[in-house]
């Protein structure tokens, strides 16, 4: 990510411009890791350093990952190091810094495992440090078989005749203090001692640990939906889950063969082909009837909607007031709770949350890949935060508005096919235009991706519109 040049203006955090720039926070990182009096300042130099995850609340912090590329001069390589920053207002870094020191910490490969820049209020992890993600170094050391987890995982799915003969690990995901992804890829082979001789096969785990307890439920409710689909063709595709430990908060699953829908062009063919099996994705989870701990109301969805134009005021005040008339007509407008569907939620649809396998028969080359936020609650509240992402994603890629319209329609009448209840249109705008504002101006806001707030306009236009129609 380069700089980002349309910052909002947030005076309990003064240093935010110098934290978003990945070429001053490189000349920061330089003496931070490489002190001028340590025998390692000349060997190594911070030739690069780019921003990637960004989560920020106006007057109250900023959470930020850095990759920094570091050369070794005398090797004469480079490898890259993850970072982890969370920027304070003015004051606070201090003693967070210090209740940052008595934490478990895991030896860096370069600087300390946590570190500040006081000039900035900046608080500063070494991967595989997190602030809050308690197994994350557990999990890195798992993937890279610097413990017994990964060997026992594999016994416990296949048996003790199979063994790792070769593996390698990669990080695929990281959101700071939230969750964390890894890729280990496996070739299996029987044990010498083995009475059958049976050829080497490969095998792709993931491995993800979260801050909190929450895997624990994803992995219930993951076990339920692949038992069901094993024993039934019209079920919901999951990845299968393996394990989940309670202790690292780590949950391990299969890997899934082939790739999200988000890499197929908006729009194109192929990808308009695929549409439908999304819709019908979709609607089987819906009516997957689980017993989810978790139930979404309208509720909270409803006292969200001032505080996300509240939001929006802080950054582009010359848009509240269409925002507080799109928050009036959606207060106003609202649908009754008594008379919606109940349905089992994915929770946080969006393309690349489709997993497509071109392999299998059309009809079953879709899957459904992130399933932390499974609830029982309104589908209208699925198929709306669905649309918004493709409206949003649309606008990224300056797709036409026709074009966008078209998608969102087919999906629709798509979805009505496979589900017992009659498609509310009404509904599904309604929840749509609430996503625009709750989850799409918010995230434009909080993640701070370059060029995401000039869409701020077409946002809250494109929610409007909705609700006219």
């Amino acid at each position: 990510m380069s700089a980002i040049h349309d910052l909002p203006a947030d005076a309990t955090m003064p240093s935010l411009p110098v934290a978003l720039d990945p070429v001053l926070m490189a000349a920061r990182f330089q003496p931070l890791l490489f002190p001028t009096d340590s025998p390692t300042s000349d060997r190594f130099r911070v030739a690069g350093c780019t921003i990637g995850r960004v989560k920020y609340r106006v007057q109250e912090k900023c959470v930020i990952s850095y990759t920094l590329r570091i050369e070794d001069k005398d090797n004469e390589r480079a490898e890259e190091h993850l970072f982890c920053a969370r920027l304070f207002p003015t004051g606070l870094s201090h003693a967070r810094y210090r209740k940052a020191q008595r934490e478990p910490l895991v030896q860096s490969h370069h600087g300390d495992a946590v570190m500040h820049l006081p000039e900035l209020d900046m608080v500063i992890w070494a991967f595989p440090n997190d602030r809050k993600i308690a197994g994350l170094a557990r999990l890195m050391a798992s993937a890279a078989r610097q413990n017994q987890d990964l060997d026992d995982l594999v016994t416990g799915h296949w048996g003790t005749d199979w063994q790792i003969v070769r593996h390698t690990h990669e990080l695929v995901h990281y959101v700071p203090e939230h969750t964390t992804t890894v890729r280990v890829r496996l070739l299996l082979d029987k044990a010498a001692s083995s009475a059958q001789p049976v050829r080497a096969q490969e095998a792709t785990l993931f491995g993800k640990a979260y801050y909190n307890d929450e895997g624990a439920e994803t992995y219930r409710l993951m076990q339920l939906l692949w038992q069901r689909n094993a024993r039934q063709l019209e079920g919901v595709r999951v990845a299968q889950p393996l394990a989940y430990d309670p202790e690292t908060h780590v949950l391990w699953q299969m890997g899934l063969p082939g790739r999200t829908l988000l890499t197929y062009e908006l729009g194109s063919p192929h990808f308009l082909a695929l549409l439908p099996e999304a819709a019908q994705s979709v609607a089987r989870l819906h009516v997957a009837d689980l017993l989810c701990a978790r139930t979404t109301h309208l509720a909270p969805w409803l006292s969200q909607l001032p505080k996300s134009a509240t939001l929006l005021e802080q950054v582009r005040p010359d848009l509240l007031p269409f925002a507080h008339a799109l928050v009036q007509a959606l207060l106003t407008n609202a649908p009754q709770p008594g008379d919606e569907p109940q349905a089992t939620l994915h929770g946080d649809l969006h393309l690349q949350n489709f997993f497509v396998d071109e392999s299998q028969p059309v009809g079953q080359r879709l899957a459904l890949i992130d399933l932390d936020n499974l609830s029982t609650g309104s589908p209208w509240r699925d198929l709306g935060s669905f649309c918004a992402s493709l409206y949003y994603r649309g606008l990224v890629e300056g797709k036409p508005m026709a074009l966008l319209r078209q998608i969102v329609e087919s999906f629709c009448t798509a979805y009505a096919h496979y589900v017992p209840w009659p498609l509310s249109r009404s509904a599904v705008d309604w929840y749509t235009a609430a996503a625009l504002l709750n989850e799409r101006v918010h995230r434009s806001i909080s993640r701070l991706k370059a060029g995401r707030l000039e869409l701020l306009d077409d946002l809250i236009w494109l929610a409007t519109s909705l609700l006219s129609s």
